[in-house]
């Protein structure tokens, strides 16, 4: 991340599995959770290559509760709606991080 802010970077997005579970989120300025129901999250990751119900409880096992990290995210998408409606709440948060900046 000091690299991007040396070179002038205004914002550096980066994709973090176990963010808030490593501690991660210390080191950055604002965080965003994208979240859905489990229903529609477990619909999801099974339809991924090689992805079985074991593997995915055991990732769900890693995680942390998905409240709690609503709770300390920055910005909260909510993904049970469409691609587009998805690409609309991205947008609008990023415009409400660039005017932070100006």
């Amino acid at each position: 991340l000091s690299k991007y802010k040396r070179g002038g970077k205004r914002v550096v997005v980066i994709d973090v599995p176990l963010l808030f579970e490593t501690g991660g989120d210390k080191n950055v300025d604002a965080t965003l959770v994208v979240s859905c129901s489990r229903e529609t999250q477990r619909k999801r990751v099974l339809e991924r290559v090689n992805m079985t119900e074991e593997k995915f409880e055991g990732i769900r096992k890693l995680q942390m509760d998905d409240d709690e990290k609503k709770k300390r995210a920055t910005h909260v998408i909510n993904t049970d709606c469409s691609r587009e409606e998805t690409t609309q709440a991205v947008k609008k948060i990023l415009k409400s991080i660039l005017s932070t900046l100006d």
